[in-house]
């Protein structure tokens, strides 16, 4: 026998030696899914650009970005913040659910009271935000005339019936 032909043997031998070796363990060893844990911090989800937008004096509008799909929800309750610990809607606790997951967000809050002060928080994947107080705004009372929003945490904005409203 010569150098070729031991060669060529000893090739067929480790063919032969994997096929074997492979139908006894079988594929499914080779195809289980491991455990991977990941170590990367979870997507932020924090409202960006939150915003109110008066739409009459009984409705207005809160809308802002989240950097990953979502489903938004709003949670208010009229004069004073009551829906600390509150998970269910209730007459003193109302909250409003998104149907599908989005990256922009607009929620309409309607029916309210004219001339009432609410206080309202944006939830997103289970987090209310802000963490601290909540955030305010009050509806116009009844005029013929009364077509400005009150929102207590805003700042002038160059776009009519915009109103970026900001966290303290």
């Amino acid at each position: 026998m010569n150098s070729v032909q031991g060669y060529k043997g000893f090739i067929t031998f480790l063919i032969l030696s994997t096929i074997i070796g492979v139908s006894l363990v079988g594929f499914n060893k080779l195809n289980q899914p491991t455990n991977n844990v990941s170590v990367a911090s979870p997507a932020n989800p924090e409202p960006i650009n939150l915003q109110g937008r008066l739409k009459s004096n009984t409705e207005v509008e809160i809308s802002w970005i989240t950097q990953n799909p979502s489903i938004g929800k709003i949670i208010y309750s009229k004069n004073t913040w009551q829906c600390e610990n509150v998970t269910e809607p209730s007459d003193i606790c109302r909250n409003i659910l998104e149907a599908t997951e989005n990256t922009v967000h607009k929620i309409d809050l309607v029916n309210l009271d004219e001339g009432t002060e609410y206080f309202y928080k944006v939830e997103i994947n289970g987090a209310r935000f802000p963490s601290e107080s909540a955030l305010t705004f009050t509806t116009p009372k009844p005029t013929p005339t009364s077509n400005q929003p009150i929102f207590n945490n805003s700042t002038d904005s160059d776009s009519e019936g915009i109103i970026p409203l900001l966290f303290y």
